[in-house]
């Protein structure tokens, strides 16, 4: 979702730049998952997945591709693949936001943001509606909309602190505190740094500590404390080189020499700013790069170098313009307004000066000021006090919803998990009741194959005795016939007595 994209401030709110090796790595990996046989749903991950960590150049692409297979899905009858389509398209639709935005074409990522955010909050996605809200709140911030901005980036937190993420309030606070930071409340700005960096010291975030670092040393500068803001400005420089940050590594650069510009070290300045520079025309950083063109302008400027400096500020106005940002207008329109004076060409300063004033004045009106305070205070009281209030009520309720939402998902996933679980418990326990039984007819046929035998030697016993007596009768009868005297010989003896 291109998430740590989207933080403002001096560090620019852009994911870290693809084009070391260890990026390209998961990049091949998950081209490697396309090629073979996946199911739709897990191609539009992939797809949606690509578009958060690919470089800029293949957002708009992979972001496309999400899109079209997602309105496939939302076609089926699964109310879980439907559910899984629509956060699909509400990331691509953010990411493709994004990636207008950083083209310049603000009003293209409006329309891309919005659209984001209407369907994250169709499906009550808690994480999705509150990135997009500050995403809006950065791109209304860069407009101008400081109002707007507030109140995006206030939701954004209330929402954030509801689920307990800790790495988007500290966004939040950023935020916030960059928009008081420019309304010139310094201290509640530093506050709000402080609770931002204090969060991601404890997360471990740094790239995120760096940016708290870098903002804390823009406060400290502000007040003139140029020592500790150089501190805190070369220790967030040293972090961003460790982890590849270029973005981050060209603003503390860039903040550097202004710093040293600011102490009269304008040797070691025009180093730092020509370094930040270089780096932000190799990764198309253009609104970065029209704050350090002006910055070296007026390094020029001081240096008497003013055609140098009008040219500079020529290219700084142009890519202001493209933009569409209020504040780099006005820089740029400051420094072309000075070297023409320096020129003597009065006419085109004046110009300028006129220029200058309406960007200055949009930004910077009374207004303005009002509404962040309103704002601020309307945070803190709805946090602390207005429990009871309907507004707050309302807000709650919506919230509520949302991360009630988020939760029967997890529990309907914890079911299906259950699910499974349980229906392998059941053929474990019915194939261990199976095996059991097998057991019992083992031993029930090994009884009975024991008894058998038993029976046949009882048997064959049996037998045995039974011919040993017949055996005696038969030897009886022998010895009784042989003591008595033949049949003839009685026969014989008869026909004697007869005689007689």
């Amino acid at each position: 979702m291109r998430y740590p994209k989207l933080i403002s401030f001096i560090v620019l709110v852009i994911a870290s730049i693809q084009s070391n090796n260890a990026q390209l790595q998961p990049i091949d990996s998950l081209k490697r998952v396309l090629v073979g046989k996946i199911h739709d749903t897990t191609r539009v991950k992939t797809y949606i997945e690509l578009s958060n960590i690919c470089p800029e150049d293949e957002i708009y692409s992979w972001s496309k591709h999400a899109l079209v297979l997602s309105n496939k899905l939302i076609s089926n009858s699964n109310k879980r693949i439907q559910w899984l389509a629509k956060k699909a398209m509400g990331d691509a639709n953010n990411n493709i936001g994004f990636f207008y935005q950083n083209k310049g074409e603000t009003l293209e990522a409006l329309v891309f943001y919005e659209k984001g955010m209407k369907i994250r909050e169709d499906i009550h996605d808690a994480k999705g509606i509150a990135e997009s809200s500050v995403n809006l709140g950065f791109l209304f911030e860069q407009k101008g909309s400081i109002a707007s901005a507030l109140e995006a980036y206030n939701k954004a937190l209330t929402m954030y602190e509801k689920m307990g993420a800790k790495s988007g309030m500290a966004v939040a606070f950023n935020n916030i505190g960059y928009i008081n930071q420019t309304q010139g409340d310094l201290e509640q700005a530093l506050l709000l740094y402080s609770k931002s960096l204090a969060i991601r010291e404890q997360i471990n975030d740094q790239f995120g500590i760096a940016q708290s670092l870098t903002n804390i040393g823009a406060i400290n500068k502000n007040k003139h404390k140029y020592d500790e803001a150089i501190e805190c400005h070369k220790k967030a420089l040293v972090i961003q080189e460790k982890i590849d940050d270029k973005i981050g590594a060209a603003n503390n650069l860039n903040n550097l020499g202004y710093i040293y510009q600011l102490q009269d070290f304008l040797g070691m300045a025009l180093i730092c700013f020509n370094k930040s520079l270089a780096i932000r025309m190799e990764i198309g950083d253009r609104r970065g790069e029209t704050t350090t063109l002006c910055n070296l302008g007026n390094l020029l400027l001081k240096q008497k170098q003013t055609n140098k400096a009008l040219e500079v500020g020529k290219q700084a106005l142009k890519i202001a313009l493209e933009l569409g940002y209020p504040g780099k207008i006005r820089d740029a329109a400051l420094l072309m307004k000075n070297s023409f004076r320096q020129l003597n060409d009065f006419k085109n300063a004046f110009e300028m000066d006129e220029l200058f004033i309406a960007m200055h004045d949009s930004l910077n009106n009374e207004e303005t000021r009002k509404a962040s305070a309103r704002q601020h205070l309307k945070y803190e009281y709805d946090k602390k006090a207005a429990a009871d209030s309907v507004k707050n009520a309302e807000e709650k309720k919506v919230v509520e919803a949302v991360v009630v939402s988020q939760r029967l998902q997890i529990k309907q996933d914890r079911i299906i998990r259950f699910a499974i679980i349980g229906g392998l418990a059941l053929v474990i326990i019915f194939a261990m009741v199976i095996f059991n039984r097998f057991k019992a007819s083992q031993r029930q046929k090994k009884v009975i194959e024991e008894k058998k035998i038993e029976v046949e030697q009882q048997k064959t016993i049996v037998e045995e005795k039974q011919k040993e007596i017949v055996d005696s009768i038969h030897y009886a009868l022998r010895i009784q016939q042989s003591l008595l005297p033949t049949d003839s010989y009685i026969e014989k003896n008869m026909k004697r007595l007869k005689i007689n």
